[in-house]
């Protein structure tokens, strides 16, 4: 199943040669996209999609730090610690035609959260801790 995500870059690859060939064939301008058939925005449509699943399943999926799967459970998760932080957020004191900033000192709510999990495959455990502003 992992070669599925691996061809979306060459699914967005293939959308220029494609666009190239019919607007070569058609003798009209590369980024003329009023001519374009509804098939053929629904082909880059469909092709933009699978990039960004490639991405996400590149760069942001979850895996296993040992053999590398995405096959992984969520065994726990829980509050590690909680405290304030001081910080200046910008706020607008003027008028509309004349704005003016000031900088006002704010107190957020901090977390830290330690994340368990488990491979499924190779059975290995692992934690992570993020920290992260309180909703």
């Amino acid at each position: 199943m992992k070669w599925i995500f691996k061809l979306g870059f060459l699914v967005g690859l293939s959308t220029i040669f494609v666009r190239y060939y019919i607007r070569a064939d058609a003798q009209t301008h590369y980024w003329d996209f009023a001519e374009s058939g509804k098939w053929e925005l629904a082909y880059y449509l469909l092709a933009y999609a699978w990039v960004c699943l490639s991405l996400w399943d590149k760069y942001f999926r979850s895996r296993c730090p040992k053999c590398k799967s995405t096959n992984i459970l969520l065994q726990s998760k829980e509050v590690v610690k909680r405290w304030d932080k001081a910080s200046q957020e910008e706020q607008n004191i003027g008028t509309t035609g004349r704005p003016e900033y000031q900088y006002v000192d704010v107190i957020v709510k901090m977390v830290r959260k330690r994340f368990s999990s488990e491979c499924k495959v190779c059975k290995h455990n692992w934690t992570v801790e993020n920290d992260a502003q309180e909703n």
